[in-house]
């Protein structure tokens, strides 16, 4: 059988456009991921199949860049994931096509889970629609005694706050400490002041919970303390939580700050 003329091909090949054949053909995938489970980049060339694995290790949401040579221009080509945990609304991904190091051709982005996948030449529209998920505990770093705690949003993640917890360990020293915990969405201004409805004497160990309730609860146990929050706070890159206490001895230990988050990304 006579081989094929190039012009006759459904595709475009390295023939076609005239490319010389010392031009590199890669494939340039961003990845902004939160989760760190296995991206899988498959297709075809005129030259066969290829095949390329990737596991983000930077899982704060920043771009993370990863470059694979191919022969010659894709056919078709895929990006997906094989993990059935990797929930939508945590991997964003962005493929070019790119010659001697310039992009040339932007091949789709989107959301990638175990639900979805973006491919070319089958374009599907971008859909930046998150899934619902139950949330996740994210901890601020521990404080040494006398310090007050702080929480940072990591950048590239936008945060809805569903609950904020921590231990609070009382020095020997007579002082009523009275916990403020401030959010705050972007450098010092405060966006909300929650205040405890009791204080902590001195030789207490003291668990504080932040949940949101539309009342203030008076029925505090023995070591529990509930602070009423609003629904609603969302902070993005930069913002934080912090505490601010009255009266806050230096042998006072606040354990680190435990949050639960809904996390969403900040797309680039």
């Amino acid at each position: 059988m006579p081989p094929i003329p190039a012009a006759a091909l459904p595709f475009f090949t390295r023939e076609m456009l005239n490319y010389e054949h010392g031009t590199k053909f890669r494939l340039r995938l961003l990845i902004q991921d939160i989760q760190g489970f296995t991206t899988r980049i498959v297709g075809t060339t005129r030259e066969g199949l290829f095949s390329f694995r990737v596991t983000p290790t930077v899982l704060t949401g920043a771009v993370q860049e990863f470059n694979f040579d191919i022969p010659d221009i894709p056919m078709f080509v895929s990006v997906f994931t094989e993990e059935a945990q990797l929930a939508r609304g945590n991997t964003y991904v962005q493929l070019f096509l790119t010659a001697n190091g310039d992009r040339i051709l932007r091949l789709g982005a989107g959301y990638i889970s175990a639900m979805s996948a973006i491919s070319w030449p089958l374009v599907q529209s971008e859909n930046e629609q998150r899934d619902m998920d139950m949330g996740a505990v994210t901890n601020g770093t521990n404080p040494a005694a006398g310090v007050e705690m702080a929480f940072n949003v990591p950048d590239q993640q936008k945060l809805e706050i569903l609950a904020v917890g921590f231990v609070l360990v009382t020095s020997a020293t007579v002082a009523n400490r009275a916990v403020h915990i401030v959010f705050q969405p972007s450098g010092t201004s405060p966006q909300l002041n929650v205040i405890t409805p009791a204080n902590q004497t001195a030789s207490q160990t003291m668990r504080y919970s932040l949940v949101q309730l539309g009342f203030i609860n008076t029925n505090q146990s023995d070591n529990d303390i509930i602070m009423p929050m609003p629904r609603g706070i969302v902070l993005g890159p930069l913002g934080s939580i912090i505490s601010e206490t009255e009266n806050l001895q230096v042998g006072d230990d606040f354990s680190a700050m435990n949050v639960l988050v809904r996390r969403s990304l900040v797309l680039e």
